[in-house]
């Protein structure tokens, strides 16, 4: 099942990608993790293997926004001066903060 998810993975930036390009990220941002959310509660609930591997493709393939967007969220705030210190932090932070 492992492998369906990050095949979903996959296939979500070639979707998120060009659609935060011509909707703005913040739509994006906000559809795929309501759908994320929704496919997870899905799996969590379906009653046969088929419905299971179902929401396991397409919860990885919106799970897959955050990661194709938040590059060019940062790309966005930041000009090029700071960008790469800015890129730094919001890289290591969250690692951080798990392994702490």
């Amino acid at each position: 099942m492992k492998q369906l998810f990050v095949a979903g993975y996959m296939l979500g930036p070639l979707l998120w990608g060009p659609l935060s390009e011509i909707f703005g990220r913040r739509p994006i941002f906000i559809i795929t993790f309501i759908a994320y959310i929704g496919f997870q509660v899905g799996c969590a609930l379906s009653k046969n293997t088929a419905s299971i591997l179902v929401f396991r493709f397409l919860g990885g393939t919106f799970a897959a926004a955050p990661l194709t967007n938040s590059g060019a969220l940062i790309a966005d705030i930041w000009d090029g001066d700071h960008r790469g210190k800015a890129m730094c932090k919001s890289r290591y932070f969250p690692s951080f903060f798990i392994f702490s």
